[in-house]
């Protein structure tokens, strides 16, 4: 039976790992483009409805895209090229101008060898982070391992850019000629950035917080949660302290549930409604109070009251 018990508690881990997504399928090559040069090209197909951030973001944004050759053997001749469609958009959420990738991406590094070695296996990592039109994935780190392709190859050069026109998201630019960051005449005032601090938003959730009582599921439990401190308690001071611990400790508990947001760059904050709306975790939940109710049954003596 506890081994039972154990596979059911530890089944929700593995009900939310499965869900993360991979929703970039990447492509990894090594070829030899001349004499003693090669190149490391990763390629990454960006499933639909989502996109991966460019190399080039403003800082306190996103989550650049970051790629580097781990093998030893191996020195890096300039810097990491990424070739794609790049769509710039402003984000109302970091406030800035972001880069990012919709479709397919590459990121291509070239390097030389120390020493010549045509069979060594080149071994690169990429670090990258996805989003969609409503939260984003925690960032991802990936390694690949493969041997060079000694068959000569053009390099993959700034030319094959040309292909990959920079896109502008949005709607109100109908002219390719117009350059919206370059404009001609002054365009009007920076609106007024509105900095009313932390004492409004927690006014506002304090006063949310007392309309939450009023709900059909919580306002019954205030009798209950009163009684049980008021009578269980040997004294009215026993009583109080009890319930004051209750109240610290729930606020403990959010407060825990928060901190990995101040931590983790990337974390959306609509994890917990995606992990709690998801279909499984409450199948999953589903099955374990119905198998706690039948142990309840199976194991509790009912009393009925006879006749008078």
């Amino acid at each position: 039976m506890k081994r039972w018990i154990w596979a059911l508690l530890l089944l929700p881990c593995i009900t939310v790992k499965a869900q993360i997504k991979d929703v970039v399928k990447w492509d990894y090559s090594v070829d030899k483009i001349d004499s003693n040069i090669y190149e490391a090209v990763l390629t990454g197909t960006i499933e639909e409805g989502w996109h991966l951030y460019s190399q080039d973001l403003p800082k306190n944004s996103g989550i650049p895209t970051t790629m580097k050759i781990t093998s030893g053997n191996v020195e890096t001749v300039g810097t990491v090229e990424e070739l794609g469609k790049k769509i710039e958009e402003f984000s109302e959420a970091f406030g800035v101008q972001i880069i990012y990738y919709s479709d397919s991406v590459k990121f291509v590094q070239q390097f030389r060898m120390k020493q010549a070695d045509e069979n060594a296996k080149i071994s690169a990592e990429i670090t990258f982070q996805v989003c969609n039109d409503k939260i984003c994935l925690a960032p991802n780190t990936l390694e690949f391992e493969q041997p060079i392709n000694n068959t000569s190859r053009p390099a993959v050069n700034v030319a094959d850019k040309q292909q990959f026109d920079t896109q502008i998201n949005t709607d109100s630019i109908k002219v390719s000629s117009l350059d919206f960051k370059h404009p001609l005449i002054n365009c009007g005032t920076a609106q007024p950035v509105d900095r009313s601090g932390n004492g409004l938003v927690f006014f506002l959730g304090f006063l949310g917080g007392f309309i939450a009582l009023l709900t059909p599921c919580v306002f019954p439990m205030i009798p209950l949660t009163v009684s049980f401190f008021t009578k269980s308690a040997s004294g009215k001071i026993n009583g109080r302290r009890n319930a004051l611990l209750y109240g610290l400790f729930i606020l403990v508990i959010f407060l825990a549930l928060s901190i990995p947001f101040h931590i983790v760059d990337g974390i959306s904050g609509n994890i917990f409604n995606e992990i709690s709306t998801s279909t499984w975790l409450n199948i999953f939940f589903f099955v374990v109070f119905l198998f706690l109710h039948s142990v309840f049954l199976a194991t509790t003596i009912f009393h009925y009251p006879t006749g008078c």
